[in-house]
């Protein structure tokens, strides 16, 4: 027997929905699906069984990179891609991702310049921008988007946080859609105009929020973040001797060998090095 059945819309997402089925006849069966433990048919051929499905509820997800390893020079630019979809079949609604830019300092303005303006395959994505909020994410309402001193236009403002609006607010996520934004990001100071310093580590945050009332399949996937450096250098160096250990010390007139450890865990060449070992 083969049929098809439609989840009704008042389905609870999330909850299983069991759906039964009983077999019985009009004679008596030697294994009826009720035996006792201990008779030699339990468990085979059982009379009842049933089947689950659970509507899922839905699961916006968001992805961020960045090519080259985040590798930038300072003044120079570089593009983060910000990817976002829904992974199950359930709609979201009110979709809207908020994008940190980076603020190494902590000193709750950006620390790097937008250039231009964020790109997107959904054409009809929008874009909101704000400025330096105290190291806070300001808040926002995907139904008025330009309130709460958010901007249509980036133009004379030192960008601290944008929004990218799904499809304008217009219609729900779909699992059928794959949202691909491209911020570009230069390795300049906004507040002081000159380029960034090398040796800093730039991290840029990006959240995605939706309003469905039902929940989250997943909520581990809401955020993304990815990581850009200015090239610098950083020596280390290292002394151990082999005396060293549970009897340390060594005796007069023994030898002992020292060993020297150096390297380099910037993330730009040095030229030019050398040790000095002093006895």
């Amino acid at each position: 027997i083969t049929y098809q059945a439609t989840v009704m819309n008042n389905a609870v997402l999330g909850q299983a929905l069991t759906n039964g089925a009983h077999i019985e006849g009009d004679i008596t069966e030697d294994c009826n699906g009720n035996e006792t433990p201990g008779d030699p048919c339990i468990g085979n051929y059982q009379n009842d069984t049933s089947a689950d499905v659970t509507p899922p509820q839905t699961d916006p997800y968001v992805t961020k990179t960045v090519p080259n390893g985040g590798i930038v020079e300072p003044d120079d630019n570089i593009t983060f891609t910000i990817e976002y979809s829904n992974n199950t079949r359930e709609p979201a609604t009110d979709v809207y991702l908020i994008d940190t830019l980076p603020d190494f300092d902590g000193g709750g303005t950006p620390d790097m310049k937008l250039v231009g303006v964020p790109t997107s395959t959904i054409a009809t994505d929008e874009f909101y921008y704000h400025p330096a909020n105290s190291g806070v994410e300001p808040t926002f309402d995907p139904n008025t988007p330009a309130s709460g001193n958010w901007l249509a236009s980036p133009v004379g403002m030192d960008v601290a946080y944008i929004a990218i609006l799904h499809d304008g607010g217009n219609s729900s996520l779909t699992d059928s859609e794959v949202g691909t934004v491209l911020v570009t990001l230069q390795a300049n100071d906004p507040d002081t105009d000159v380029k960034l310093a090398a040796g800093l580590t730039l991290t840029n945050y990006v959240e995605i929020h939706f309003s469905n009332v039902a929940g989250d399949e997943n909520t581990t996937n809401n955020t993304a973040e990815a990581t850009a450096y200015t090239p610098g250098a950083d020596l280390f160096i290292e002394k151990t001797a082999n005396n060293e250990g549970v009897l340390p010390g060594v005796g007069l007139g023994e030898s002992m060998v020292y060993t020297i450890t150096f390297g380099n865990s910037g993330n730009e060449d040095v030229c030019g090095v050398y040790v000095t070992d002093t006895f």
